[in-house]
């Protein structure tokens, strides 16, 4: 039980030096962070529990269910994140032990202990939020919803891990092709067959384009399409802040070799405008099979418009997003969705709303692309 507990105090003053050590960055990311919590969390429960809950209260309900079932795979799909980065990791207490020849129970109550503890911080968090600002549920559905928590964070951690990356004859090192074209399509092929999370992230962009569809065969009125579209966008472009944390990890390399800030962003730019483009295509295309069906292949010049409008909704996260990866640390995925999404809620309505609203992005990136800059050298 001692070499237990000291395990488990080496853990926190790990955490504590950690802090020390990086005070700033870590000062600055905490205010930041803050600030976009306190943004979202502000017009989020205006919107949830002021203007939803004055027009109906089944609605209301509806809403808040929905939102804490949310919060709850978010909860769990992140929890399953940090256990498994601990069971994968080179460095790390359990392996110091290992590596120190401790003995094999200790390690594995040490698991346990360090899983219980992420366990009840996390989870605690996200039920008291829940019962605070959103609905209460009942002790058997509470009990049900934790069960499934663990069994998605249980299946995410047992993942097997990524081997080491191997080169294929396809990988972009002829001499021929250009460096922008290189740091492109090698990014592009990381995304698409590397990186679990982006690929997990496009999947779930792919699956919002059937919404469009069914939605659209429903007769449902366009915001609701638009909503699928916005949905669709922003977890597709995902992935690009998946690969940027997985990228600034080894940075150093590219800052070695020569590439510039100016070099790295504008290859986030292009991927961005690829995601982008390509699931507008997808949502167009979504919106006019659904049309067609509904409307027995009846699709004039009111509907292409409305295509139009879908496909231009789909495309603002993908335009946005390399304009905001580096703001405040492009390791933490977290904090840069939570700022995409705050953006793209804004941007996306404004252009749903008037297509005078895609003037807005240019207007932003003027101002976002120069607060960041130079911060590739410094991430």
């Amino acid at each position: 039980m001692g070499r237990l507990l000291h395990l488990y105090l080496l853990w926190w003053l790990g955490l504590g030096h950690r802090l020390r050590h990086d005070l700033a960055r870590e000062l600055t990311f905490a205010v930041a962070s803050g600030v976009l919590m306190a943004t979202f969390f502000y017009v989020f429960n205006d919107f949830l529990n002021v203007q939803v809950a004055t027009l109906s209260h089944p609605m209301h309900e509806r809403f808040a269910q929905l939102a804490s079932l949310t919060m709850m795979l978010i909860t769990a799909a992140s929890t399953a994140t940090w256990l498994r980065q601990e069971r994968l990791a080179s460095r790390g207490v359990r392996q110091m032990g290992l590596l120190l020849g401790e003995d094999q129970a200790t390690l594995t109550a040490w698991s346990w202990l360090y899983a219980l503890t992420l366990l009840g911080l996390s989870h605690g968090l996200c039920w008291w939020v829940i019962a605070r600002w959103l609905t209460l549920w009942s002790p058997l559905a509470t009990a049900i919803q934790e069960g499934l928590m663990l069994l998605l964070t249980a299946v995410v951690m047992r993942l097997p891990g990524g081997g080491e990356p191997k080169l294929r004859p396809d990988a972009p090192l002829s001499s021929h092709q250009g460096l922008g074209f290189t740091l492109y399509i090698w990014r592009l092929k990381q995304m698409l067959q590397r990186n679990r999370a982006s690929q997990l992230s496009l999947a779930i962009g792919v699956l919002f384009l059937m919404f469009i569809t069914m939605t659209t065969l429903r007769g449902l009125p366009l915001f609701a399409q638009a909503v699928s579209a916005l949905a669709a966008g922003y977890t597709s472009t995902a992935a690009l802040y998946f690969q940027l944390a997985s990228d600034l990890s080894s940075a150093w390399t590219e800052r070695g070799s020569g590439i510039t800030h100016d070099r790295f962003v504008r290859t986030y730019i292009w991927l961005g405008a690829t995601l982008g483009a390509s699931y507008a295509l997808g949502a167009l295309l979504a919106y006019l099979v659904g049309a067609a069906v509904h409307g027995t292949c009846n699709v004039d010049a009111a509907t292409l418009g409305q295509a139009l409008q879908i496909a231009a909704v789909t495309l603002v996260p993908g335009l946005i997003a390399p304009m905001l990866g580096l703001q405040v640390d492009g390791r933490r995925s977290g904090t840069n969705l939570l700022l995409l999404l705050i953006a793209t809620l804004f941007i996306g309505t404004a252009v749903f709303a008037h297509w005078l609203g895609l003037v807005l992005i240019p207007i932003l990136g003027s101002f976002a692309l120069k607060s960041q800059a130079g911060r590739f050298y410094r991430a």
